[in-house]
């Protein structure tokens, strides 16, 4: 057990404490934030950005002069350690070797019980479903039918788009390659209307390239074939979480732009250019380097990110840059 802290790191702001991490490397084994904040992240986004940055669910102790239901269910679900204001000095100080003390993981589970509106905050929502394939578009409205959502399954981009009618909170699940219009084409229709209606795209496996293209264009995710079950509803909830609340999207933003912010720029080189689609030996001739150098790279940049997969990473990426990824 630890008796005292080494050092304390402090800030003003999230922003300035995912900064900070992200230009002096400090690795908190606590997190203590104030709830309301300067700028757009409040504590509890605050100490999700450094979480996913960090790699490791550190444990979190939010502070709050505002005993209002809402926000104190707000932090229990986050799995953070709520305290109200006016703070106990010795108390907080007790608080915090009891963290250090335990398993690392431990402060991160919550047992709050969930929110009394959250099955009819997911029945409220509607999944659009744009597939040709009849077996593939029917097996994704059966998963995302028994998960609650409602579903309206089309066999076409262009049938889609005639019938569509913005709603308060909706999502568009479609494949990128189909007959007649692709799913590019039709997230640019979308956008050329105005519509913020949140796509994940299906794309076949390595094609790491056109997933790019569909993020550049407008899609909020994309899921490789074959389909993950859970992959997908986990990218169905994130779509919907980050649409109601662009500070998660803000927050998510930069985690990962912090987490980029640690490779070489050599790394930082060969990681736009496989985000890009180029294949090891291309990325060798374009850099002029020798292949095995590359892969080295590679291999550190997928390590330190602490990412298992391309789509990981060009997930990871495309929440960093955004549209600035660099192109093929």
């Amino acid at each position: 057990m630890r008796e005292t802290l080494e050092a304390v790191t402090v800030a003003p702001s999230g922003k300035a404490a995912l900064d900070r991490v992200a230009r002096d490397g400090p690795q908190p084994d606590v997190v203590i934030s104030d709830y309301d904040l300067p700028g757009q992240l409040d504590g509890v986004q605050t100490a999700a950005a450094l979480r996913s940055a960090l790699g490791w669910k550190v444990p979190a102790i939010i502070l709050s002069g505002d005993a209002r239901a809402e926000k104190r269910r707000k932090i229990a679900e986050s799995g953070y350690v709520d305290v109200i204001k006016p703070v106990n000095a010795s108390e907080l100080a007790q608080l915090v070797q009891q963290l250090l003390a335990g398993p690392p993981f431990a402060a991160a589970t919550s047992t709050a019980a969930p929110p009394a509106d959250a099955a009819t905050a997911v029945v409220a929502t509607t999944i659009f479903v744009v597939e040709d394939d009849e077996d593939a578009r029917d097996a994704i409205r059966i998963l995302l039918t028994n998960a609650g959502y409602v579903i309206k399954a089309y066999a076409s981009a262009q049938t889609f788009l005639d019938s569509h009618r913005p709603g308060d909170r909706c999502c568009l699940i479609t494949d990128v390659r189909k007959p007649g219009m692709n799913g590019l084409e039709m997230l640019a229709r979308l956008a050329t209307a105005g519509s913020t209606l949140p796509a994940i795209v299906i794309t076949g496996q390595g094609d790491i390239e056109m997933a790019v293209q569909a993020m550049r264009a407008g899609a909020a995710d994309f899921i490789e074939k074959p389909v993950d079950a859970e992959a997908l509803l986990t990218s169905v909830r994130r779509a919907l979480e980050h649409t109601a609340d662009p500070a998660q999207r803000l927050a998510a933003a930069a985690a990962a732009a912090m987490r980029i912010a640690g490779l070489t720029k050599r790394e930082r080189e060969v990681m736009a250019l496989v985000v890009a689609g180029h294949a090891n030996k291309a990325i060798a001739a374009r850099l002029d380097v020798d292949q095995r150098t590359v892969e080295t790279h590679r291999a550190a940049v997928m390590t330190k990110l602490g990412v298992r997969s391309l789509s990981d990473l060009v997930r990871l990426a495309i929440a960093a840059w955004g549209n600035e990824v660099p192109p093929a």
